[in-house]
Formats: structure tokens, C-alpha cells, sequence
């Protein structure tokens, strides 16, 4: 069942339910249920089952003759069960109280008239079956279905889908679930598609043996050692057939995808300069700061402090670290753990982040080096704080100092404390300054490179590599001059990934009016001697580099046609004004004004509860509307899709056939050669669009290049280039060749100097020139040098077209996971964690696409960085979004015991609630729990799902005290029991609760002691005193008097405390629990424990008996465990 993944939920499959169902009547029966045919009918999917990932799934039987309910349980971690109950030939099974599926089912006895006679059936249409599994399963997964093992049970199909076949694997429930995917194929939409009913299902257990057995007579199938049966779609009919199994009436709704786990980081890349004292927002001055730092000292591990003195006025979240973190959050692999200098209770400790911390500066060791350290007014105040700090940084470390809006003279202390200024930039208050202490370099060994000439690479291989004789004071210039377009810095990013990597420096030369480089020069010395990574300078003599800015979201803009959209399926808050394709189809000034119309069913489920405007007979119909921008192609227009058969090329064809393109020119160095190309190209023809396909040309070459460019011409004026072509050919330096980057330049860098030089003559009316560039350019990875030079060729390329106000895009993309060259890589689907980069859904690159094309940045960046941190809350906003949706702004002001109906949760509400909760936290719940759910509960599971153990967690009460108070709760793990002592503890406070998932005491003994030891080690040595409740009792026993490592620790540490046990204490305990001394095993107890159970519940009520007994004996044994263990 695990290999039955859609949108990346494991869910039960549609057919499970019905196998279950089968397997039933043969337990009645008592016959192998495959030998008994059987047919079902009006079968209604009402909501899915979900499967948690990792638990072990086990399915059993428990048959009450006397009531006529027969129930399956699925086994999981919360014990959720799923019932069938079969009365009078119908049929429901329920999961948590909550109807799944319904239907009607019977024992097949005349087959015949079952089944659909095969006179009726249209014959065989001989359509060649072209795509194979691998491209079935590709536009399966494309579309959201994650399938893996026997679910892969397609093994080729038409392209119009309607015939293919499946393999058979000995398993019912896999071989009908590929016929239901073979129905999804048919459907010309990328919606995710779920069954929500089927009419009718026969299956004929004698025909599909006969069907095998013809199948089994044939050679070529034994020899391909698969039993395959045909399937076929009659879509005049609306039937499935395959072996002896027939599905009419087959019903599929779409349903909303689920939010990505994390939002993809966009950014610029531009050209900024260092020491401009140009007015930026802090924020950006900061960032800045921390790109700076983080190339020049490549690690994951990142050490800060920041000085805070006390007149020092600052809230926590404008200090310099809290914007150092969030800079560093948005690069891939980077940790940090900043380090607070200042009082103790200058700051809330609840209120810092996971990574921070508070020292007093008199106690941080020499020791302590770190990377980066951040104050205010470091060189103003009369240098006190500066003196104090320069001894905690490392060699080649960073201060960052905001001081004064007006402060000249600080540089004149530089020399005396070895530092040189970095950065300078100014904010609204004040002025950042960025200072590196100063690096002894021994030696240069300059390096030219152009993009021409490869051999002068051979001067540069032996100074990188392991066995080369640098040391660490030694520095490698690579110069680039003379050219704008020079691929240095991809290069550079790319070659410092390597080995000796480290002592690379790159000096790029844009300034046409710049000196000759040489060491000998003072300008460039000058420069040098700041031992900066990368060094660009441009027009004026200014020095900077290129870095990473946060590109701004889109803003709503005034135009003249939109629609209302709802851009999440579901979820009524996504509702916004999208621009409209309007003016493209039709401009004509006669069009048609709607001032009143009849409402559907869509228009009341919107505006139920909202008071709408009437339309006044003067109101101005030509008002313009604030909404969002889109992007659509015109239909009179052409685009040219360099790498257009390829997984990306294919997509984006897609896409801009989507937003309007009709003429549509592909290059590809190879004809079409697989199903799921030719697929795709058939589907666009069946649009009405005009899709011309050139193969074998060399587009860098200008007689083709001028062919292509005229071709596409005569079809319609070009409106968009893209050039998506890639050839890699990685290696570590040492062991690339000149041909070697010849060939990777070819289809990138020389491609795009074609391009972009004979269009400025033939496409006369180009809107966009668009090229895919890599984070491997701008941030720089091991082994791809040569790639990384090509695509900066092309970024400088689209740079100096911006420019001269020609159109130019660079786009730097992550690694793409749908498609593509790390899609071919990977036949599963699994979440690769790529140089701290998550792949990219090719969905999410079209919604970026988009909005990169309607905006005037030449170089932009697309990546997801793999998650390196729980957020302080966890699951904290959990109880965030409920609140907004029930319009509650502060859920301290209402009963957090009272549940959601009684706080005003109408049914919309209800929806909008399980809906938001299962897409965004990946928590599932039936209607009537969500009606009994109150802010307690979440809250409570909020704390429950946060997976690492934090200061937060328990942290209750904090002052400074000589004695620690640890708090224990009963037997439900929560701390609700001691609110009503809380407020009156007066001593600091912690809460060691425990998760009551899973009722094992011995886990819940070890989650307490990782606990205690994880505060222990936190706090110094004092007097404790540890208080329990009930089941906490004996939970605190084990750990302090039984498990002798805790006991040595806290001795270690100098701890000394007592118990104090509420509702738990031994000979209280003890006496209680003197009648109860029987053997858990004896049939005569276990009778007994059955009886009081039974005697608690109404008569029918079997299903909460069935639902309790396995959850009690499980908690009762574990109870008997202790208390034997404790008292007996």
C-alpha cells in the first residue's frame, strides 16, 4: 500500500475498498473469494483514507455473526479502524466514525447478462500502442501520481488512450487500480483527478483465468517473462474492460494540490557596489553582508555574536543577527548559531530564536572563535567595544558595525586594528560598514582567461589539485578583461568548489576604460590586498560584485479586463483579480457589458454571507481594475523553443500553448523518439496549433542560425526565444579538456552570442529573449567549471541586451525533479536533497515563469533550499490559521475548552478548515471531528508534532532562582493538570510531558529522561524538586530511583532534590491496587476486564466496543507492567 502515493500522500487505493469487501463475502462464505463472482454497484468514494508513512500496515478480520457487522481493521499508529457493514446486499465502510464508501454488492449468478455482450463493443482499432511505461508514468507523475512497485502496472498504451496493457501480478486490487489509471490518461487535463463513484463493477473470476491462459500461449509474452492483458477504454460507452474485469461508469473529480512543503527562494543577481554609501533598506545592507562572508569562507557551520549594550535601543527582531539569519536561511546547506553579548534579561527567552542565545561578554572564552561579529557603533564608541571584540573573531573574520548616518573619520583607525573596509552602505538612520581583518598574502599567481581560449586553462590545472605546493597564504587571480561578456564568475564559483579551490580569487574587468591588469598597479593591489573572492569592476572605476537580492513580489496593477480566480482549489482566501486575455482575442470597442446575470451554484457558494453592491445605472463601465498580471502568448505571433523536445523544452511548449501560443518552432538535435514526445506533439496539433519541428542544426552557426530565425519568420513574427539546449560534460579541472568546454560552450554560450546577434535583425518584433541558466553558475558547484563559464556567458549576454533596451532574461534554475536531466536520472520518486537544493516542481516553475517574464531584471534566480531548521513554534501557526479562519484576531479572548461550532464554525468553515489542514500540515481529520475540535486540542498538537526537543518546549516559567521545579503530568502527557498551580510557583519551571501516541511505557520513559537530561544540561547545578501527578509518578520512580545513569548525572552536576507525588504515591498506590494481583494472562480476568467494559456501553454499540478493547489492553498492560514492577 505504500507504493499508492497521490500529491504525496500515501492513500488507500479506491479498489482496496472493494477488495476488502470481496475478501468479506468469501470469510462468509467460506470460500477463496477469488473464486466467487461478484459485481458491485452506485460504489460512492466520499473521502479518502490516508496511510502514515513508515507504519507498517496489517489488515485482519473480525466477523459477529450474531449482528451481521463484518469489520476489517487497517492498523496504524493512531489505531484507526475501517468497518464494513454489509446488510441487504448493501454495503459501508466507515473510518473513525466517518462513511468513506457506500455501495450496493452481490454474488454474480448469470455473468452474462452482467456484462456488456461483445457484439456491442466497437472492435479493435489496431492503434499502435507507443508509449511505454516509463512514459505513461511520467505524465502520471507529472500529473500527481507518485506510483511505485505493483502500482506501476501499465506497461504500454495508445496515445489517445484508449488501449494499452497491464501486467498481471497475481494481485486484484493493483490490476483494477491500472485500469482506473488508464482512465486518467485520457483525460486532456494536469488537474489531479481522484475517483469519487463507480456505476458498476463486474468482476469474472473464470474469464479473466481464460484471458491469462491465451495470453500465457503466447511466445513473445513468455519471453518478456510478463503476463500482460489488454485494456480498453470505450469512451462512447464509458467502460473499462481488461481480462475479466469491466467498470462502466467510472466518475472522477479534481481535487486542490497540496502547498509545497517549502516556497522557492527568488532572487536577482546583480551587479552591486561595495563601498558606494548608496540608501538601501537594512535588510538588503545586511544581506548583502552575509553573501560577502559566506564566499569568502566556504562552510555550513556558521559562528556569529552580536554585541548589545545596554543603552543600545533595539528591539530583538532590527538586531544585525536576526537579519544575519534570515539572510543565511535562504542559502543552501548554511547553519547558524548566533550568540547574544548582553545582560541576561535584556531579552525574553521565550522570545529568541532555536538558534540564539545569551552570554554575559565576561564569561565567552578566546576560545570562542567566531566568523562574524556584529554591534553598534563599534567605531565611535571611543573604540571600547571594538577592542573588546577583535579577539573573538577568526583569522579572516567579519565585523559588521551600524553606526552613525553621518560618520566620516573612522577609517583612520583601520590601519591600527588591521581591518579593511568591505562594505559600506547606508539605510534610512544609519550607515553599515563591513570589515574584514586583514590577511597576510605571501604570493599572486595571476591567471588570464578569456572565453575564446581554452589552452590557457593547462597554466591553471596544476595549481589546482591536492598535490600542488600552495599554502593557505598564497592566492590564485583569475582575470578576465577586456570582454563584458567573459564567463568568469561562473567559473570562478564553480572552480572554488574544487580542492585548493580556497585560494581562487577572480578579478572581472567591465570598465572598457579600465588599466591593463597588473600586480604592479596600486589600483588593483590597492583592491587585491582586501582579499575579496570576487572583485568586478565596472563603469567609473567602482568596485563590487554580483550577489543575490530578494526579488520583490508581484504588485497589483490597474488594467482593463480581469476575472475573479480562485488560485488554490478550495480555499476561499485565495480569491483574487487575475488579468484578463481580453485585449489579445478581441479588440473591438462593441463588446458586450454584463450589468446583471442569473447566479449558479458557484455564485451562491461565494457570496453566501456577503452583502453585494447593486449595479448603478451611471457607474462608468469603463473602470479600470486593480489586479494581478498575467502572461499569455499572441496567437499572431511565433516562439521559438531551443531544446524543445526535451522534459523542460516539453512543458514549457505546453505552457505557452496554455497562455495563447499558436505557431510554435521547436529545435532539437534528434527527431522525435519516444511515446511521450509524440503524445505530446499529436495533442498540440488537436489544438488547432502549428508546430514545426527542426532537427540536426547548429543553431551557433550563422548560416543555420539565420535559417531557423527566418523560417520562424515566414510561420508568424517571432515573439519569444528560449534557449533551454544543455550539453554537460562534467569533470574536476584537473581533468577537463578544451574540447571539453568547447563542447559545453556550444549549445549555450556560442548558441546565445548567435542568437542574440542575428535577431537584433530579423526578429524585429521580439518581446522576449529568455535563456535557462543554473545555481551552479551563480553559486558554484564541483565539477562544472565549463557549464558554469557557458551560462555566465549567457547571463552577461542578457545583461548588456537589458542595456541597450533590448529583452533579456537569464533565469539561474534549481534542480528541476518532474523532468529533465535530473528526472532522467531518477526512475523513483523520491525528495533528492541536492547541494542543500530540494528539486523543483516543473509546476512551480511555470507559476515563477511567469511572473519573471513581466518583469525587467535581466538575471533572476529560482531554488527551494531543503529545510535546516523547525521553526521556534513548530506546528505553532497551526492554531494561527484556524483562528483567521474563524475570524477570531486573539485567541486568548475566547474559551479555549469551547469547541469550534460553539465559536461561531458554519459549514464553509468547516470545509475550509480540513481542507487547510490537510494540504498545509499534513493532518487529517473527519467532518464531525473537526466540529468537535477546540483551540485546547490544537494547541496540544501543535507541541505534540514538533520533532526535535527545544528549550521551548517546556519552558514554563523562568526566574532567577536557586531551585528548579520539574513538573510530570498523568497518564494524557499534557501539563493542562497544573494550570491552576502555575501562577503560583515562584521558582523557574519546567513541563516534561510526554507523547501519548503510541502507549508504551517504556517509550515514555526514555522521551522524559531525554528530556530532563536535555534541561540538565542547560541549566547549572541547584536544588530540584520534581512534582508528579498519578501516572507521572511512576514515570518519575523509574527514572530517579531505578535508572542509576540519571541518578550519577544529576549527582555529577551537583543536583539535589525530592518527589513529591500527587494522586501517586507508593503505599497509597499499593493498597489500592492489592485487589487487582492476578495474572494478565488468566482467561478468567481477562472475562472480567470484558464484562466492566461491556457494561459501560448501550446494547449495538459494538463498534466503540471493538474500537476501545485493543487500545485498553495495550494501556492496561503497560500499567500492570509498572505497578507490578514498582509495588509488587
Amino acid at each position: 500500500m505504500s507504493d499508492h502515493v497521490i500529491d504525496g500522500s500515501n492513500l488507500l487505493p479506491a479498489t482496496s475498498y472493494l477488495g476488502l469487501v470481496w475478501k468479506t463475502i468469501g470469510l462468509i462464505k467460506g470460500l477463496m473469494y477469488i473464486t466467487i463472482p461478484i459485481v458491485f454497484r452506485d460504489v460512492k468514494f466520499i473521502c479518502a483514507t490516508h496511510l502514515l508513512k513508515n507504519d507498517a500496515v496489517q489488515l485482519y478480520t473480525r466477523i459477529a455473526i450474531q449482528t451481521g457487522i463484518y469489520d476489517i481493521t487497517i492498523t496504524k499508529m493512531q489505531n484507526n479502524k475501517i468497518y464494513i457493514n454489509i446488510t441487504d446486499e448493501k454495503f459501508e465502510i466507515t473510518e473513525r466514525d466517518s462513511v468513506v464508501v457506500t455501495g450496493t454488492m452481490y454474488e454474480a449468478l448469470n455473468l452474462e447478462q452482467e456484462m456488456i455482450p461483445i457484439n456491442l463493443l466497437l472492435g479493435n482499432n489496431d492503434e499502435d500502442e507507443d508509449m511505454t511505461a516509463r512514459d505513461i508514468y511520467k505524465e502520471l507523475k507529472l500529473r500527481g501520481y507518485q506510483y511505485k512497485g505493483l502500482f506501476r502496472g501499465l506497461k504500454s498504451a495508445s496515445i489517445s488512450g484508449s488501449q494499452g496493457h497491464i501486467a498481471w501480478k497475481n494481485n486484484w486490487e493493483t490490476f483494477m487500480d491500472s485500469m482506473l489509471q488508464m482512465q486518467i490518461i485520457g483525460y486532456d487535463t494536469r488537474e489531479l483527478c481522484v475517483p469519487t463513484s463507480i456505476q458498476k463493477l463486474v468482476i469474472n473470476p473464470v474469464l479473466h483465468a481464460s484471458k491469462l491462459r491465451d495470453n500465457i500461449d503466447n511466445a513473445e509474452v513468455t519471453r518478456n517473462m510478463d503476463k500482460l492483458l489488454q485494456v480498453q477504454i470505450y469512451k462512447e460507452i464509458d467502460t473499462i474492460k481488461a481480462g475479466g474485469v469491466e467498470i462502466p461508469g467510472l466518475k472522477a473529480t479534481q481535487i486542490s494540490r497540496r502547498k509545497l512543503a517549502q516556497d522557492a527562494v527568488i532572487e536577482e543577481h546583480t551587479f552591486v557596489a561595495h563601498c558606494d554609501r548608496v540608501k538601501i533598506p537594512l535588510n538588503e545592507a545586511i544581506r548583502l553582508s552575509a553573501q560577502l562572508v559566506l564566499e569568502d569562507h566556504q562552510i555550513i557551520k556558521v559562528q556569529a555574536a552580536e554585541l548589545v549594550g545596554d543603552v543600545d535601543d533595539i528591539e530583538l527582531k532590527s538586531l544585525s543577527s536576526s537579519l544575519l539569519l534570515e539572510a543565511f536561511d535562504d542559502m543552501p546547506l548554511v547553519q547558524t548559531n548566533i550568540t547574544l553579548l548582553t545582560s541576561s534579561n535584556r531579552f525574553r527567552p521565550e522570545d529568541l530564536p532555536q538558534n540564539f542565545s545569551i552570554k554575559a561578554f565576561e564569561k565567552i572564552s578566546l576560545e570562542d572563535k567566531v566568523l562574524i561579529a556584529a554591534g553598534f557603533n563599534l567605531l565611535t564608541k571611543q573604540l571600547v567595544s571594538l577592542k573588546r571584540l577583535l579577539p573573538f573573531l577568526r583569522d579572516g573574520g567579519y565585523l559588521l558595525t551600524r553606526e552613525k548616518y553621518d560618520i566620516t573619520d573612522y577609517k583612520k583607525h583601520l590601519q591600527q586594528y588591521k581591518l579593511n573596509v568591505i562594505l559600506e552602505k547606508r539605510t534610512d538612520k544609519e550607515l553599515v560598514v563591513l570589515l574584514k581583518k586583514k590577511v597576510p598574502i605571501k604570493e599572486r599567481i595571476v591567471i588570464h582567461i578569456s572565453n575564446d581560449n581554452f589552452n590557457r586553462l593547462e597554466n591553471l590545472k596544476p595549481l589546482i589539485n591536492d598535490e600542488n605546493k600552495l599554502n593557505e597564504n598564497n592566492r590564485i587571480i583569475i582575470v578576465g578583461e577586456r570582454d563584458f561578456e567573459c564567463g568568469l564568475l561562473g567559473f570562478v564559483n564553480c572552480l572554488r568548489k574544487e580542492p585548493s579551490g580556497e585560494l581562487v580569487r577572480g578579478v572581472l574587468l567591465q570598465d572598457e576604460q579600465a588599466p591593463k591588469f597588473s600586480l604592479e598597479n596600486p589600483f588593483y593591489l590597492e583592491q587585491l590586498q582586501k582579499d575579496m573572492t570576487i572583485n568586478v569592476l565596472c563603469s567609473n572605476k567602482t568596485w563590487g560584485s554580483y550577489r543575490h537580492l530578494k526579488l520583490p513580489q508581484p504588485k497589483t496593477e490597474l488594467v482593463s479586463t480581469a476575472h475573479v480566480c480562485q488560485t488554490v482549489r478550495g480555499d476561499l482566501s485565495t480569491f483574487c483579480w487575475i488579468e484578463n486575455n481580453l485585449l489579445n482575442v478581441c479588440r473591438r470597442k462593441n463588446l458586450v457589458h454584463v450589468v446583471y446575470s442569473s447566479l449558479n451554484f458557484k455564485d451562491i457558494m461565494l457570496a453566501t454571507g456577503i452583502i453585494i453592491n447593486i449595479h448603478e445605472k451611471d457607474e462608468p463601465l469603463d473602470k479600470h481594475i486593480l489586479t494581478y498580471r498575467r502572461y499569455y502568448c499572441l496567437k499572431d505571433r511565433s516562439y521559438i523553443i531551443l531544446g524543445g523536445l526535451g522534459g523542460f523544452g516539453l512543458e514549457l511548449t505546453d505552457w505557452l500553448i496554455f497562455r495563447g501560443a499558436r505557431n510554435i518552432v521547436l529545435i532539437s538535435r534528434n527527431r522525435i523518439k519516444n511515446g511521450y514526445q509524440r503524445m505530446k506533439v499529436r495533442l498540440w496539433k488537436s489544438y488547432g496549433v502549428n508546430v514545426l519541428i527542426i532537427k540536426n542544426i547548429d543553431v551557433a552557426d550563422l548560416k543555420d542560425c539565420k535559417y531557423l530565425l527566418r523560417t520562424a519568420e515566414k510561420e508568424a513574427p517571432v515573439d519569444a526565444i528560449f534557449n533551454l539546449d544543455v550539453v554537460l560534460r562534467d569533470s574536476v579541472l584537473k581533468n577537463q579538456t578544451a574540447e571539453a568546454f568547447a563542447e559545453s560552450f556550444q549549445s549555450k554560450a556560442r548558441t546565445t552570442q548567435m542568437l542574440d546577434k542575428l535577431s537584433r535583425k530579423i526578429c524585429l518584433n521580439l518581446r522576449h529573449f529568455v535563456v535557462f541558466s543554473s545555481v551552479s553558475c551563480g553559486r558554484g558547484n564541483a565539477g562544472q567549471t565549463n557549464y558554469g563559464m557557458a551560462n555566465s556567458i549567457m547571463e552577461r549576454i542578457c545583461e548588456k541586451r537589458v542595456e541597450e533596451g533590448l529583452p533579456g532574461l537569464a533565469i539561474q534554475w534549481g534542480a528541476v525533479g518532474d523532468v529533465g536531466l535530473v528526472a532522467d536520472m531518477q526512475e523513483e520518486d523520491k525528495e533528492l536533497i541536492i547541494g542543500g537544493t530540494l528539486q523543483q516542481k516543473i509546476s512551480c516553475c511555470l507559476d515563477e515563469l511567469d511572473k519573471f517574464l513581466l518583469q525587467n531584471r535581466p538575471i533572476v534566480s529560482s531554488m527551494v533550499v531543503a529545510e535546516k531548521k523547525v521553526g521556534r513554534h513548530g506546528l505553532g501557526n497551526l492554531v494561527e490559521t484556524v483562528a483567521n479562519i474563524l475570524d477570531i484576531s486573539d485567541t486568548k479572548t475566547v474559551s479555549l475548552n469551547s469547541s469550534l461550532v460553539e465559536l461561531g464554525m458554519d459549514s464553509m468553515m468547516s470545509v475550509d478548515i480540513k481542507q487547510i489542514l490537510k494540504r498545509e500540515f499534513d493532518i487529517f481529520f473527519a467532518t464531525q471531528e473537526i466540529r468537535n475540535l477546540t483551540f485546547a486540542k490544537l494547541i496540544k498538537m501543535s507541541v505534540a508534532n514538533i520533532n526535535f526537543v527545544s528549550q521551548n518546549d517546556f519552558f514554563i516559567n523562568k526566574q532567577n532562582t536557586t531551585t528548579e521545579v520539574f513538573l510530570i503530568p498523568g497518564i494524557d502527557g499534557c501539563g493542562t493538570v497544573f494550570k491552576t498551580i502555575i501562577p503560583h510557583i515562584k521558582f523557574s519551571t519546567w513541563l516534561l510531558h510526554y507523547s501519548t501516541n503510541n502507549m508504551d511505557c517504556t517509550n515514555m520513559i526514555t522521551e522524559t529522561t531525554n528530556r530532563l537530561t536535555n534541561v540538565c544540561n542547560r541549566i547549572n547545578g541547584k536544588d530540584f524538586v520534581m512534582v508528579e501527578y498519578s501516572f507521572g509518578s511512576l514515570i518519575a520512580i523509574e527514572i530517579l530511583v531505578n535508572n542509576k545513569l540519571v541518578t550519577r548525572m544529576l549527582e555529577a552536576m551537583n543536583f539535589k532534590g525530592r518527589l513529591v507525588l500527587i494522586d501517586g504515591a507508593p503505599e497509597v498506590a499499593r493498597t489500592m491496587f492489592k485487589p487487582f494481583e492476578f495474572d494478565f494472562d488468566d482467561v478468567n480476568f481477562q472475562i472480567d476486564l470484558l464484562t466492566n467494559i461491556l457494561e459501560s456501553y448501550s446494547i449495538g454499540s459494538f463498534q466503540k466496543v471493538y474500537a476501545t478493547f485493543g487500545l485498553t489492553l495495550k494501556l492496561i498492560r503497560g500499567i500492570f507492567i509498572l505497578f507490578f514492577g514498582f509495588f509488587m
